[in-house]
């Protein structure tokens, strides 16, 4: 690891707030599920875009930057309202499934997953992914963890 390397080559102190925790173990300093939300709806947004990019249309197109939202529930309101684009089927068949990927079940993706569940959505296993791929709906979302 090349950064790591020279940041311990150069003696700079390197602080992983993550790791800061109490004699107990927990974590004193952690984000918040704010950050999951707001992440979450700015990865709709650059969805939106880049498949625009790429020529293809698509509800995600309607999804403004997380800032643009007076608050998260201004914000899951338009994204509700991307969702029933979405059922309606106006993601393009040629596109496959959309399939979303959780790690972990901190307060950063539970934020996200709260978002996500605006959405018409189906969770599935990892071992479903393939048959998802080759048979999955595209008139709702798909989320693994």
């Amino acid at each position: 690891m090349p950064l790591l390397d020279a940041i311990l080559a150069k003696r700079i102190r390197l602080v992983d707030y993550e790791k800061i925790v109490n004699e107990n173990g927990q974590r004193l300093v952690a984000f918040g599920q704010y950050a999951g939300i707001a992440g979450f709806i700015n990865i709709l947004h650059g969805l939106g875009l880049r498949l625009l990019a790429l020529g293809h249309h698509t509800p995600f197109m309607h999804v403004a930057c997380a800032h643009n939202y007076p608050s998260s529930s201004a914000a899951k309101a338009a994204i509700a309202s991307v969702g029933r684009e979405i059922q309606y089927g106006l993601i393009p068949e040629m596109l496959g499934p959309i399939i979303f990927t959780f790690t972990g079940s901190g307060n950063v993706s539970q934020g996200a997953q709260d978002v996500f569940k605006v959405l018409p959505h189906e969770y599935v296993s990892p071992n479903e992914l393939q048959d998802v791929l080759m048979n999955g709906d595209t008139r709702k979302v798909y989320g693994t963890e």
